[in-house]
């Protein structure tokens, strides 16, 4: 909702068509997870087949838009919690507790891990593949010389 508009959407002309193409997005997404395709959508919705393709991805692309913010708000709860759970147990293990440095190692991981901190680092294969096998050109290369 826009801050500071005083609107009533219900009574807006445009309310109708507005819940119309939300119901058909549904309908759309519906039919294309019980495998009907674009065409057969745009027959059953009566609307075109292009319409009926722009009616899931805008299903869907809402769908992940909601998902995504749900699960960054989660990821921020979880790290705030774990966040907490390490400051009081690293007064413990400054202190020589091995337990609670046993236990503020696994918070790190945890937290590294929701954070995305652990990726695993990319090599490129093929360019490593590329050399072994070029350099086993050259020798049979020198061997037949």
């Amino acid at each position: 909702m826009l801050s500071g508009a005083n609107m009533d959407l219900n009574n807006s002309p445009t309310a109708p068509k507005m819940a119309t193409s939300a119901q058909r997005r549904v309908q759309a997404l519906e039919l294309r997870k019980a495998g009907y395709t674009y065409e057969q959508i745009g027959v059953d919705l009566g609307i075109s087949t292009s319409m009926a393709y722009k009616h899931v991805v805008k299903a869907l692309r809402i769908i992940h838009d909601k998902t995504s913010e749900a699960t960054e708000e989660l990821r921020t709860l979880e790290v705030q919690r774990i966040d907490r759970l390490f400051e009081v147990m690293y007064k413990k293990a400054e202190k020589g507790d091995h337990n609670a440095i046993d236990r503020c190692l696994r918070l790190m991981e945890r937290r590294a891990k929701l954070l995305g901190l652990d990726a695993p680092m990319n090599a490129n294969i093929n360019m490593m593949a590329s050399i072994v096998i070029n350099w086993d050109e050259d020798a049979t290369q020198h061997d037949n010389d």
